[in-house]
């Protein structure tokens, strides 16, 4: 049942994303994009994971995946 209720939280989780990248006011937003690629690659979609990936790097341009906050003296911060 615990696992059950983990996959069914992660596919209703890939919906919304889903949704928000595709057909709401999130289809430039790099973050719910790399969401969705990670959620994709969970599920076992790596191909389709890899085309959303290649998606963020061309959304990058306008606004990158992290902000330059992340970026400290010497390391990288995830």
């Amino acid at each position: 049942p615990e696992n059950l209720n983990r996959l069914a939280a992660r596919d209703r989780a890939y919906g919304l994303l889903s949704n928000l990248t595709k057909l709401g006011t999130g289809w430039d937003d790099s973050e719910a994009w790399f969401a969705l690629a990670r959620a994709s690659e969970l599920s076992g979609q790596v191909e389709k994971s890899k085309e959303i990936l290649w998606w963020c790097v061309e959304l990058e341009d306008r606004r990158p995946i992290r902000s330059w906050r992340s970026v400290t003296a010497g390391s990288y911060v995830l």
